[in-house]
């Protein structure tokens, strides 16, 4: 039946430009106007409509083509992606969709994913990332404190995250091992961390904890010569003080 067709988002404070490019059938394309972030496929997308909300103004759609058959939608959907372009994906792209080739859509059917995290990767790394050089006040990291206070992970979210580091190869712990190795910390540094951990105590209920996830676990002879290597160190500091 040819009951398909194509829409585009168009963002009312950028000229009426296009940021996202769907197919659909009957009212498909307000379900975007509904999502959550808890519900969202596409954080992107999600936060792109937040901010032309804040604005005071809302996203627009404009049907593109109609009266079409499902594999003709997926067609020209492809096609008018590729024309304006994924942010952080093609070059110059000002579209917030995830993927390509995606049938049925989600990021979870796409066919580029893998791709499509490296660029995004890329696009926003360095310079490039809009928070670049700054830090967060203490203002601001009050609040997010704050927002977190009081929050617990159920038994059920603790098994759901276990289960997907378990599923992850875990490269970036060795990239970070080799960008550390032979790396020495300067005395303000040194002198820095002393101070945030000055006055510190560890309640024995931590100790506890520290102590069962320690159990049964065997140290290496590099790590215990480390060890050895690193309380000689605090003696030696101790000892001149």
């Amino acid at each position: 039946m040819n009951n398909y067709y194509v829409y585009f988002l168009l963002d009312p404070t950028n000229f009426y430009l296009p940021f996202y490019i769907g197919k659909g059938k009957e009212n498909r394309w307000e379900d975007h106007l509904f999502e959550t972030i808890e519900t969202t496929q596409n954080k992107r997308k999600f936060f792109k409509i937040e901010k032309i909300r804040r604005s005071g103004k809302a996203p627009k759609v404009m049907f593109f083509a109609i009266d079409l058959t499902e594999d003709e939608a997926y067609n020209i959907e492809d096609e008018q992606i590729l024309r304006f372009g994924r942010k952080g994906f093609e070059k110059d792209g000002i579209l917030t969709n995830l993927c390509l080739g995606a049938r049925p859509p989600g990021f979870n059917n796409c066919q580029d994913k893998d791709a499509f995290r490296k660029a995004v990767s890329e696009a926003c790394s360095g310079e490039q990332n809009g928070f670049y050089g700054k830090t967060h006040t203490a203002e601001t990291k009050e609040m997010i404190g704050s927002a977190h206070k009081g929050k617990t992970i159920s038994v059920k979210q603790r098994e759901m995250i276990s289960n997907a580091m378990k599923l992850r190869e875990h490269t970036w712990g060795d990239k970070i091992s080799e960008s550390l190795t032979g790396k020495q910390k300067t005395d303000d540094h040194k002198r820095k961390i002393g101070e945030r951990h000055k006055g510190k105590v560890i309640s024995q209920e931590q100790k506890d904890k520290i102590s069962a996830s320690s159990k049964g676990r065997k140290k290496s002879p590099e790590t215990i010569e480390k060890m050895k290597l690193a309380a000689q160190a605090r003696s030696a500091r101790n000892k001149g003080q």
